[in-house]
């Protein structure tokens, strides 16, 4: 997939935090940077999931991964899907039901 680069200020005293936990260099930084937006952008769902994932210079798994350990939900269900779920159920039963007879 092609890239785009960008290029990100930040202010100082943050970038101080940042270098006080080990990411002062700027690789590092940038990867924790795409992961930070990769996981943010799929939350907003500006993002799919595979999407994110290759944002975040990850595999699919590993992404999914770090989202669990995060407590990121990997897929939300809306009222609206949980509605068509339970009709779609009763309609199997249904079938299922008169199958039987």
């Amino acid at each position: 997939m092609k890239m785009v680069d960008l290029t990100m200020k930040v202010p100082e005293d943050a970038y101080h935090v940042f270098s006080i936990v080990g990411l002062d260099k700027e690789r590092k930084l940038s990867k924790e940077m795409s992961k930070a937006a990769a996981i943010g952008f799929y939350q907003q769902h500006l993002l799919t999931l595979q999407q994110a994932s290759i944002l975040a210079g990850m595999c699919l798994e590993d992404f999914m991964d770090m989202l669990i350990e995060d407590n990121i939900p990997i897929f939300e269900y809306t009222k609206g899907d949980y509605i068509r779920e339970e009709r779609g159920t009763e309609e199997v039963w249904k079938k299922i039901s008169q199958a039987k007879k």
